[in-house]
């Protein structure tokens, strides 16, 4: 069986993402408070390892949900 091409893949997986947006309010809660996080980073110039930090846990929290 052949498999499919990477492009086909991320079309899959940006559909999940779009469908996910849609369905789940708890998502787009989620995408809101980690565009808040990353612009306070921002703003507040926070080291290049705690915003290291502040994306494993950003990645931590929707790899959970």
């Amino acid at each position: 069986m052949k498999q499919p091409s990477l492009w086909r893949s991320f079309g899959h997986a940006l559909n999940g993402v779009g469908r996910t947006w849609l369905r789940e309010r708890n998502f787009r809660i989620h995408v809101a408070v980690a565009i808040a996080v990353a612009a306070l980073a921002i703003a507040l110039r926070v080291s290049v390892a705690e915003g290291a930090f502040l994306i494993l846990a950003m990645g931590l929290v929707f790899a959970s949900e």
